[in-house]
């Protein structure tokens, strides 16, 4: 896991118009819209993606990006995707009317596994700790050595 993550690890940042696509991991992720709405105390931005690997369409994520005017505090809520394979990541950031909104993706690959060995450890050291059962003793019969007389 450590070592997938590590080595395997992509990452694109790109101005994204609607429609526009970037490749990372060996997906391919486009930018269907873009929608604004206003909260209790916020103003947000959603970008909403199509995740596909060349061959199909796997599923649809989402990223955004809110403003909270009173703290003048700006937030990003990631889209995450996890599966066995690897974790991906999409990011909305700031919109530019010439070139688009930067988008950031990256593919962090077999990350879930860091987590499932950890938890293998954890179990290993919990059968480890459990006291186990003492087997019965098993009586032998002596042996009474036999000494020759000279």
């Amino acid at each position: 896991g450590v070592i997938g993550a590590g080595v395997w690890r992509s990452e694109e940042i790109r101005f994204m118009k609607l429609g526009d696509e970037v490749s990372v991991g060996g997906y391919t992720i486009t930018l269907d819209r873009i929608d604004e709405r206003e909260g209790a105390n916020f103003f947000a931005e959603t970008a909403y993606f199509s995740i596909g690997n060349g061959r199909r369409h796997l599923r649809k994520m989402s990223a955004e990006r809110r403003f909270y005017p009173v703290r003048g505090m700006l937030t990003t809520e990631a889209g995450i995707w996890t599966s066995l394979k690897g974790d991906l990541y999409l990011t909305l950031g700031a919109d530019n009317p010439e070139t688009g909104h930067v988008v950031r993706a990256w593919y962090n690959p077999f990350a879930v596994w860091l987590w499932i060995g950890s938890g293998m450890i954890a179990v290993g050291g919990i059968v480890a700790a459990v006291p186990r059962k003492k087997k019965a003793a098993v009586k032998t019969p002596s042996v009474n050595p036999v000494v020759k007389a000279t």
